[in-house]
């Protein structure tokens, strides 16, 4: 279904797709198929009524960015993509061609990690991969307090930018934590400040997938942020 949006005149609110608005999955689908067409390599972002199903046992976080009339314009996603069920992969991100440019997305984010994120008691760290052909995210985790911890090589599959055709081939990430609970801010600070333990160790425990998890999206290559650097 194609929808004709009047920006000046759309109020756009966010709120918590989970527990208030359910009814807006459909529009949360509709948004990744004008995006990225069929090729979005996690998958149940088309199916409606298992991403509402996911949000409801809390192995998906929905954030929403709506019209004042419910249309749904741009999307964010907390879901779990790791061993430990307290941490969070933040990501699965996108706004609309014809709202973009509109602060959308900075708002919905600074909502997530300011307001939402410190407000739950099963999450206790989130991590981004940022990717390299949509540098905004890169500034953004940085504004929100993001620590860098290695860049991922050929991690993102080309066909998933097909259609906004924003890559000729895979795409790399900036991989990035932001701890909420005193214990992970910690076990952060130690790996930063210890050269002695690698970044290694983290990045390949806290990214090994689930069984769930889209197999297009397991990076080729970590390398740890710091080697980068010397």
């Amino acid at each position: 279904m194609n929808r004709e949006f009047d920006t000046k005149q759309s109020e756009i609110v966010v709120d918590q797709f989970r527990q208030f608005r359910p009814e807006d999955a459909p529009g949360v689908t509709e948004c990744f198929r004008k995006v990225y067409g069929e090729d979005y390599p996690i998958k149940i972002f088309y199916q409606p009524d298992e991403l509402i199903k996911a949000n409801r046992t809390g192995e998906y976080y929905t954030i929403v960015a709506r019209t004042s009339a419910g249309h749904v314009v741009a999307v964010g996603s907390l879901f779990r993509s790791a061993p430990y069920l307290r941490l969070y992969e933040a990501g699965a991100g996108l706004v609309l061609k014809e709202f973009r440019n509109l602060q959308i997305n900075k708002r919905m984010w600074l909502f997530v990690y300011e307001e939402w994120a410190p407000k739950q008691s099963n999450v206790e760290e989130l991590f981004r991969e940022a990717v390299f052909n949509h540098t905004i995210m890169q500034k953004t985790v940085l504004d929100f307090g993001h620590i860098e911890t290695a860049i991922e090589v050929a991690l993102m599959p080309a066909e998933a930018y097909t259609k906004e055709k924003s890559a000729t081939g895979r795409v790399a990430s900036l991989l990035v934590f932001r701890a909420y609970m005193k214990s992970s801010c910690q076990a952060l600070m130690l790996i930063n400040s210890n050269s002695s333990i690698p970044n290694w160790t983290t990045n390949v425990i806290s990214l090994i997938p689930s069984q769930d998890y889209p197999q297009k999206k397991r990076p080729g290559l970590i390398l740890p942020f710091s080697a980068l650097l010397r």
